[in-house]
């Protein structure tokens, strides 16, 4: 329960190695509640999920793994279906980075960077920074060359927060 998780979690304990030795909860069991998380996202269930994915990923020692890259994107969507912006743009931020801290192809990468920017859309025309949000995620360079190579569209949601937004009108160039 709620309560559990955040007595483990304070005192320190709330790792695979002491829910393994005191409560019997293997690395299995955890992969299966992730799984679980993810069958409640898949029906509609984003609050549910979202506390499932809160507390998988703070018992794997490590997010680079499939399932915990996984439930990073999890987190990030459950957090726009919620409408919760503002910790939606924490979990963009933290999956930026767990993107490029992953070991593999730069192709799978490129592919990674364009669906957040696909996703990140949500939060940009809903977050009341969005349109200084989308503007300086898409003129970063990583990002930009997604654009460039897989989204050439997407060039017309960076020109409209540009021209809409006065202060950076000087960026359209």
């Amino acid at each position: 329960d709620k309560e559990m998780v955040r007595s483990l979690a304070e005192s320190g304990q709330l790792n695979l190695e002491y829910l393994a030795t005191n409560l019997s909860v293997d690395k299995e069991a955890l992969d299966d509640y992730y799984r679980y998380a993810k069958f409640e996202y898949d029906c509609g269930l984003y609050q549910q999920a979202y506390g499932k994915l809160s507390d998988y990923l703070s018992v794997i020692e490590t997010k680079s793994t499939d399932l915990g890259f996984n439930a990073q994107w999890g987190m990030f969507a459950t957090e726009i279906l919620l409408n919760h912006w503002d910790q939606a743009l924490i979990e963009m931020n933290n999956l930026k980075k767990a993107i490029e801290e992953r070991t593999c192809s730069d192709k799978e990468k490129l592919q990674q960077r364009t669906w957040l920017l696909h996703w990140s859309l949500f939060l940009f025309f809903n977050h009341p920074k969005g349109k200084d949000l989308l503007i300086d995620t898409f003129f970063s360079e990583r990002y930009l060359q997604a654009i460039q190579t897989n989204t050439p569209w997407l060039l017309r949601y960076l020109t409209t927060a540009v021209i809409i937004n006065n202060r950076r009108r000087a960026e359209l160039k």
